[in-house]
């Protein structure tokens, strides 16, 4: 059995297994919408395709984001590496040398990714 209790613009306000105070019994399951709000089953909205695909984008460009900050504090060490040799006057380790040309090819490429977002990162 299914309780709700109905908030005064006919939504509903709260549901239990049980009857609570302000509660009636009802034939229908009650499910919890995208929004966060209670709705009898069937009748919750759904996003659209639209929405769906918005958020898709959003979640992707905060991960190349946040990519392209781990690719950041990565290559920050091996320049400096680079220029702790220099300052030496040793010649740079030819490894440090490629993992900054990698590091920036891979930046490159998420940041031509991120420009199909609309945003530019540096």
């Amino acid at each position: 059995m299914t309780y709700v209790e109905y908030a005064r613009d006919g939504s509903i306000k709260a549901v239990a297994d049980f009857m609570f105070p302000g509660s009636e019994q009802v034939d229908f399951e009650v499910v919890r919408g995208y929004d966060g709000r209670l709705y009898k089953a069937g009748e919750e909205p759904v996003k659209s395709a639209e929405e769906i695909a918005a958020e898709q984008a959003e979640q992707r460009r905060a991960e190349i984001l946040a990519e392209l900050d781990r690719i950041d504090r990565a290559s920050a060490r091996s320049a400096r590496a680079i220029l702790a040799a220099q300052a030496e006057g040793k010649e740079p380790v030819n490894a440090d040398m490629q993992m900054l040309l990698t590091y920036e090819a891979e930046a490159q490429a998420l940041r031509e990714e991120l420009r199909e977002f609309g945003t530019d990162a540096a």
